[in-house]
């Protein structure tokens, strides 16, 4: 908890109004549910472009990045940081942040997604993007001071978990001969 406390002391006393701004227009966005609602309406437009079982993956591994992450605060039960450093009211548990899980399972699954119709520029772009907007999320939470770093690096750990089991059931039943449902 040490890296914790001294990293999150050094941004509080760095943190500017147009950081903050930025850290509170990102933390509307990136909300858990609106990223379900975003998953969710997504999914349906996927259906007809990529067909059903990749919208299906993609749906769901961000609800289970999302249910996890739900599941996880109270178990964990971590406190957030002094309420001085903080500028936001967020009312549950610290770990893991909801937030950037939401971001990185998001923009993660869009890059499975479009990643078989992108070339190698457009790939490179979308990985790039991807860690760009859960970066801006992470650091959003931690200028809010709603997050301590770990909670940060740990809600990316449960999205990259997500897209992984996903992806591995997927691959099985794939492997096995199961119809893609596409």
């Amino acid at each position: 908890m040490v890296p914790d406390v001294a990293f999150g002391e050094w941004l509080v006393a760095h943190r500017t109004p147009w950081m903050v701004a930025v850290s509170e227009v990102l933390a509307e966005v990136f909300r858990p549910w609106h990223v379900l609602v975003f998953a969710t309406v997504l999914g349906v437009l996927f259906l007809r472009r990529f067909g059903r079982a990749t919208a299906v993956r993609f749906w769901c591994a961000v609800v289970l990045a999302q249910v996890v992450t739900h599941l996880l605060k109270p178990v964990v039960g971590r406190t957030r940081p002094p309420v001085e450093w903080r500028l936001a009211v967020e009312p549950t548990a610290a770990f893991p942040s909801g937030h950037v899980t939401g971001a990185a399972v998001l923009t993660g699954s869009l890059v499975v997604v479009f990643w078989p119709v992108l070339r190698r520029a457009g790939r490179w772009a979308a990985v790039s993007t991807a860690v760009t907007v859960t970066v801006a999320v992470a650091a959003s939470r931690l200028i809010l001071g709603v997050h301590w770093l770990s909670d940060t690096t740990a809600g990316v750990a449960v999205a990259v978990v997500s897209l992984g089991v996903v992806g591995g059931v997927g691959a099985i039943r794939l492997r096995r001969g199961c119809p893609s449902g596409s």
